[in-house]
């Protein structure tokens, strides 16, 4: 594949990828077969305060490891993504920009 500079779409990352997950702190929950103890929607908000260390945190809740960028497909894939795309303007701009969407 030949990729050209003008190929390249500049795209700033103004939080983590994973407070976007937040948005969808049921399916979170329910990925991890959290007690409903544990389970407390409102103190994951608002989502652009949270990051990959709350993330691991949860895990940590239910003795599992998220380590950041390191085989996350099958949670991923629990993940309403539709969800998390209608909460995330700078996701649906990045989309935009790269004609995905």
């Amino acid at each position: 594949m030949d990729i050209s500079n003008k190929d390249v779409q500049l795209f700033e990352a103004v939080q983590d990828i994973e407070s976007w997950f937040f948005h969808d702190v049921n399916g979170i929950f329910q990925f991890l077969r959290l007690h409903k103890v544990h389970r407390i929607p409102s103190k994951y908000t608002p989502v652009e305060k949270l990051n990959n260390r709350d993330l691991s945190k949860l895990f940590a809740l239910a003795k599992k490891v998220y380590r950041k960028g390191f085989g996350s497909k099958n949670f991923i894939d629990k993940l309403n993504l539709s969800l998390i795309y209608s909460n995330t303007p700078t996701l649906q701009e990045y989309c935009r920009q790269m004609n995905l969407k």
